[in-house]
């Protein structure tokens, strides 16, 4: 079987019909050569890490002359007598060129269809009744996800702060509520609190077993502007103690030192936000075992992405994004970013530009806030998602777990 794909921006769309159903070969359709021929090199090295060996060829057509177009796609139908054209995207006139070829050619049976990306089935396209056809829904990963955007997810084996690998045991997932719990009741004061933590370790002295900091508290308060007082700070560094979150803590005078009870647990100390991103992330590690079918396929917090491409007019651009939470529901991708205390305007174009540029079209886009008293004009937020095609989820700490969880469960949808 041979697909016919015509090259869109939104790359998914390029291969959503082999992630379906592996074909024999796939022939890339557009306007400039030299890009088709990077695409169809990366489409291909895909498919051989997933285990399928498919070639990709690119063919480049002027797609601005009619004649051009029906000569390329007439010496398609000549050359390939099992082609399906894949008509999920693509630029207009080969859309048109291909239905006044099918339509000229009714004995070569074309086959035409285009894929719900949503939903992952092929619909029928040339009204025969027949459409390729898979199993179940076809799933991508999330670093598979970052490739086909010509991108790498860059781990913390490999570089500092890079994405972090997690084992996610029963005593950790235990621990990580316990935090939650207590963050969310008391948001002011835990966001202070890790201020402080923060200051302790930059400031400070660290223990030999590399779990403790020790700080000149003078010091410490010096650089503090956070508006909780020591003793409101105090008792949430009890509770965590007793909880057995922190192995010892000591505030006074003199000197401030905390102890954590492993380096996951120090990890998840290191900023404000993080604690409402490794709920999220746990919420979703649950649900790929939700009783009623899978919701996730892929999850991954503090995701780092280096990425670099040439766009169509020679400019070549390299960056670095970071993404609080992804999440892939089947070829669906979900990008959030977390906020545990005060955030603006800015973050919702932030999160944007780092879902078009690795989600496409079919990206979705979660703003997630503890609380929203700190936001921005909350009225202007709201509407400037909207305009951006985010999602803004906000109280959050006053949510039930049962409803943080339904939330979470339909964030793809």
């Amino acid at each position: 079987m041979t697909y016919v794909e015509f090259y869109d921006k939104d790359l998914l769309q390029n291969v959503c019909s082999a992630l379906l159903r592996v074909p024999d070969r796939v022939v890339l359709l557009g306007k400039n050569p030299k890009i088709l021929a990077r695409h169809a090199a990366r489409y291909e090295e895909l498919m051989r890490r997933r285990g399928y060996e498919v070639p990709f060829f690119s063919r480049a057509v002027n797609v601005n002359s009619m004649e051009s177009v029906l000569a390329v796609l007439n010496e398609l139908v000549e050359t390939f007598d099992d082609c399906v054209f894949d008509v999920t995207g693509g630029n207009e006139l080969l859309l048109v060129g291909i239905g006044i070829v099918a339509g000229a050619h009714p004995e070569k049976n074309v086959q035409l269809h285009r894929v719900s990306i949503r939903s992952g089935s092929a619909l029928d396209c040339d009204m025969d009744g027949n459409v390729i056809s898979s199993v179940e829904l076809p799933r991508l990963s999330i670093p598979e996800l970052v490739f086909l955007f010509g991108g790498t997810v860059r781990y913390n084996a490999d570089i500092p702060n890079g994405t972090p690998l997690w084992d996610m045991n029963d005593e950790f997932c235990d621990d990580l509520d316990t935090m939650w719990e207590i963050c969310r009741r008391q948001l002011h004061a835990w966001n202070s609190l890790i201020n402080v933590l923060q200051l302790v370790e930059s400031s400070g002295s660290r223990t030999e077993d590399g779990l403790g900091f020790m700080a000149d508290a003078p010091q410490v308060w010096a650089k503090y502007n956070g508006r909780e007082q020591p003793d409101a700070l105090r008792s949430i560094l009890r509770e965590l103690r007793d909880a057995r979150i922190l192995n010892a803590f000591s505030m006074n005078e003199q000197y401030l030192f905390v102890s954590y009870k492993n380096e996951q647990i120090m990890r998840c100390m290191a900023a404000s936000g993080r604690i409402l991103e490794m709920k999220v992330f746990l919420a979703a590690l649950e649900l790929q075992n939700d009783p009623d079918g899978y919701v996730y396929s892929d999850v991954m917090t503090g995701v780092l992405l280096d990425w670099y491409d040439e766009m169509e007019d020679g400019v070549s651009l390299q960056a670095t994004n970071e993404v609080d939470v992804m999440l892939m529901h089947g070829l669906t991708p979900v990008f959030i970013s977390c906020k545990n205390g005060a955030f603006t305007s800015d973050e919702l174009f932030k999160l944007k530009a780092v879902a078009e540029r690795f989600g496409g079209e079919n990206a979705k886009r979660v703003l997630i806030a503890s609380s929203m008293e700190n936001a921005d004009s909350v009225t202007s937020l709201q509407k400037r998602a909207e305009e951006l095609n985010i999602r803004v989820v906000g109280d959050m700490g006053n949510k039930s777990n049962s409803e943080f969880y339904r939330i979470v469960k339909s964030l793809w949808c």
